[in-house]
């Protein structure tokens, strides 16, 4: 529903405003998603060796799982516009808890792919953009402050699940660290998604700071959102598409190779698991203090600089190779890593409008998806080949430059009078 149709006199009649809730909601649900996300990597030695799967073979379930979910965001999007988040969490917890059971009885290369690439994809799909969605239309002012708190939950999570995986493995066994995240993950996502409401209209508010200056009225009125096909025919959405799809080449390799780099360097895994804790870490404070930024200075400003900061920490992980440089090297990869996170869906809502975010927002984190799972593919394919990540770095980097020229091109383009 666009935001125009919600009686903006009625949020002073309401003393609390349920919008908070939604965003503790979502920071708990995205802090579990993204924590998961990133736990492929410390399952990633304990599986190919017990199975001897090269690394390339290894990865490519990842790939699948990253390309799946993405494509099907797009779905989701389009669900979340019209019914709210609430069904799809539902579902990825079910899909979640399956998939995770299921791996743990994995005994051929064929199983990962379908249960990692596709039950769990399926899971995953539920979440970030519609959360995205879902705080794009409960907050007009604050939009990008509120996007990266709920980022700052994923961040978290990133930083927490790896080292906590990596405990659970060598306390249990892979196996049954696989179940023990299964039942988790259920049990979170129903009981969570029982919070949310797809919009304040729901219960009579309105949202948080629309009508409180003449900007948001304008910016947020539906003749100046952009239509799904609208969208896809300007040349901005699709610089903002491949923008996303390059930076995402270097997290996805991040995601995966870190920890093997890092036990590649002589680190013990628990020790590079730190390292994804560190750029996790890092990226928590970044979406929040980026999100605020980003109300402040639009969120073209905020992702240039983003993709800066990643190819500055690529290009020289492609150069050093001690310890004390990688963790450094993380944390400049953090800082940037969670600067582009929080931009994207603001800079969504800005350039092409609300009332068809989430199918857009979907489109667009696909490319994420394309780019995330075509990474670590790539990583694993040059070291197995080579017998370092040293030109995967080289090739991210390089990537992301791209990516800033891309962002420091991008306008919005010019809006229809009565788009629908």
């Amino acid at each position: 529903m666009p935001e125009t149709s919600l009686p903006a006199s009625r949020a002073s009649e309401t003393r609390f405003f349920y919008g908070f809730v939604i965003v503790a909601a979502a920071m708990v649900i995205d802090l579990v998603m993204a924590g998961v996300h990133f736990t492929f990597g410390a399952f990633f030695k304990p599986v190919s060796s017990d199975f001897g799967w090269t690394r390339a073979a290894t990865s490519g379930a990842f790939t699948l799982y990253s390309m799946l979910h993405g494509a099907l965001f797009i779905l989701t999007g389009r669900i979340s516009d019209r019914f709210g988040p609430k069904p799809m969490l539902i579902v990825s917890g079910v899909f979640f808890g399956a998939g995770f059971f299921l791996m743990s009885t994995i005994s051929a290369i064929w199983q990962i792919y379908f249960y990692y690439g596709v039950l769990i994809a399926i899971g995953m799909s539920g979440g970030f953009v519609p959360l995205m969605s879902t705080i794009a239309r409960w907050f007009t002012k604050r939009r990008g402050l509120m996007s990266g708190l709920v980022l700052a939950g994923g961040g978290l999570g990133q930083a927490l699940f790896p080292p906590l995986s990596t405990w659970l493995i060598s306390e249990f066994d892979w196996r049954q660290s696989y179940r023990i995240f299964g039942v988790g993950v259920l049990v979170l996502l129903v009981v969570l998604a029982l919070f949310m409401k797809k919009d304040p209209s729901e219960i009579g508010q309105s949202p948080y700071g629309f009508g409180s200056d003449g900007d948001s009225r304008k910016t947020n009125h539906p003749s100046e959102s952009l239509s799904f096909s609208e969208a896809l025919a300007t040349r901005h959405f699709w610089q903002f598409f491949a923008a996303i799809v390059f930076v995402q080449f270097g997290l996805g390799m991040m995601v995966v190779h870190t920890v093997p780099h890092g036990m590649d360097l002589g680190m013990d895994a628990a020790a590079a698991a730190t390292v994804v804790t560190t750029f996790a870490g890092v990226g928590v404070a970044a979406r929040v203090v980026f999100g605020g930024v980003t109300d402040r200075i639009g969120g073209r400003v905020v992702m240039a600089l983003a993709c800066a900061i990643l190819a500055i920490s690529l290009l020289g992980m492609s150069l050093l190779r001690s310890i004390p440089a990688f963790y450094g090297l993380a944390a400049v990869f953090g800082l940037g890593f969670g600067a582009f996170v929080s931009s994207m869906s603001p800079l969504a809502a800005q350039l092409f409008g609300l009332k068809h975010h989430g199918v857009i927002f979907g489109v667009a984190t696909f490319g994420a998806t394309i780019g995330g799972g075509l990474g670590p593919l790539m990583a694993g394919a040059i070291f197995d080949s080579k017998g370092t990540y040293a030109p995967a770095f080289v090739i991210t980097g390089v990537l992301s430059l791209v990516a800033f020229a891309a962002v420091l091109l991008l306008k919005a383009p010019k809006r229809a009078p009565a788009a629908v």
